[in-house]
């Protein structure tokens, strides 16, 4: 499935453990609080990405021999994970990632999501006025604080604007209690082929019809 969505910054994250034993290795474990910090939130896609940057740490014990190439799934309108090693372990997740990941103790080459993991939305989303802010020196000052584009551009902020469905609508909806304030989200930016991180702001929903919401999200700021 291609990357597509919004992923909220999540503060349940904080706790989370996941033993990993492939066979004929001992088990180590994945300590979010050791890894990222019980302090910070992060998205699905930070969380994917910590994970594999433990997994295949050189001081694994299956450095060398397991190779670990986890990733997030589409799962009805939101966004799960497939945490995959190239031989079959025993995982074994705490209470806190079993509630937050939707996953449970087993055996194989992953551990997936049952459903969707919450503050998180597979679909399409429409990214406009984005424009990042260059860090180094601007034109007119060391600042970083000028961009180089239509000058009345920088004076509206980036909108995330969306077409859904019912259950979409929902997952979207439903979700937002569960992120972490304030509000930050890594958001697809189909344009330019890449993640954003954005900080989150109005939210305005219309349903023109039974079956369709339009959502619009203000948003603002972009990493470089």
């Amino acid at each position: 499935m291609a990357d597509r969505g919004i992923m909220f910054a999540l503060s349940t994250f904080a706790g989370l453990e996941i033993q990993v034993e492939p066979t004929g290795h001992g088990a180590e474990v994945f300590a979010y609080n050791s890894e990222v910090g019980a302090a910070t939130p992060s998205t699905l896609r930070s969380f994917v990405t910590a994970f594999n940057t433990w997994a295949s740490d050189a001081g694994r014990g299956w450095s060398g021999s397991v190779t670990f190439m986890s990733k997030w799934i589409d799962i009805d309108d939101a966004w799960g994970v497939m945490l995959t090693g190239s031989a079959s372990s025993t995982w074994t997740p705490n209470a806190t990632a079993q509630s937050v990941l939707n996953v449970a103790s087993g055996s194989g080459l992953s551990l997936t999501s049952s459903a969707g993991v919450r503050g998180t939305l597979a679909h399409d989303v429409a990214v406009s006025n984005l424009y990042k802010v260059p860090v180094g020196p601007g034109s007119f000052g060391r600042s970083g604080g000028w961009r180089p584009h239509v000058a009345h551009k920088a004076l509206s902020r980036p909108v995330l604007s969306m077409i859904l469905t019912e259950r979409a609508a929902n997952v979207l909806l439903e979700g937002l209690p569960s992120a972490a304030s304030p509000r930050v989200a890594d958001v697809y930016h189909e344009a330019a082929s890449e993640w954003v991180s954005l900080q989150v702001g109005a939210i305005a929903t219309a349903r023109p019809d039974l079956t369709r919401y339009h959502i619009n999200i203000e948003a603002q700021g972009a990493e470089q």
